[in-house]
C-alpha cells in the first residue's frame, strides 16, 4: 500500500491531447486534457484508497472532487491504453464511428467497484503503470476483493 500511495502521489499534473476522427462524416476534432490526482492516502488497515482529483478539458474544469474506494468492493483492476479506453467508452455510448488517439500515449488504470463505479489513474510510463496495477491487484486480493490475477 505504501508503494501505491507513493507512486500515485508522485504522478503530478498530466497533460495530453485526444485527437478524434468520425469516419461517418469525416470530421476531426481535438480536446486538451489536464488530469491530476493528489492527496492520495492508501490505508492498509482500512483497505481503502482515498484521493482528490481534477480534470480540465480545453481550459474548463469538468471535475474537481474527492474520491475513495474500499478494496474489498473492487470487482476488477484493468490496465489499458488511453486510446483503447476512450474508444471503448465512445463505442459504449453509441459513437461506433469515432476513433480517438491520445498524444502522448497514456496508460490508464481503471478500478471498477460495485455497480457502475469506476476510478481512473493515468500514467505516461508503461512500466510504472504495470507496477502500480500489479500492486493494486495484489492489495485487492489481500483485502478480499475480486480482482483477477494480473498475469
Amino acid at each position: 500500500m505504501q508503494f501505491i500511495h507513493e507512486k500515485l502521489n508522485e504522478q503530478g499534473k498530466m497533460n495530453w491531447t485526444t485527437h478524434y476522427h468520425d469516419s461517418a462524416d469525416n470530421t476531426n476534432w481535438i480536446y486538451q486534457f489536464t488530469f491530476e490526482a493528489n492527496k492520495v492516502v492508501a490505508d492498509a488497515a482500512a483497505c481503502t484508497i482515498a484521493y482528490h482529483y481534477s480534470i480540465v478539458r480545453d481550459g474548463v474544469q469538468i471535475s474537481d472532487s474527492d474520491a475513495s474506494f474500499n478494496l474489498r468492493d473492487v470487482q476488477d483492476v484493468t490496465l489499458t491504453t488511453g486510446d483503447r479506453r476512450q474508444n471503448d467508452n465512445d463505442s459504449a455510448a453509441g459513437h461506433k464511428t469515432w476513433n480517438a488517439k491520445v498524444i502522448p500515449p497514456t496508460f490508464d488504470l481503471v478500478v471498477r467497484g460495485n455497480g457502475n463505479e469506476e476510478y481512473y489513474f493515468f500514467f505516461f510510463d508503461q512500466d510504472l503503470a504495470n507496477s502500480v496495477s500489479s500492486a493494486l491487484t495484489h492489495a485487492v486480493q489481500l483485502c478480499g476483493g475480486r480482482s483477477k490475477e494480473p498475469f
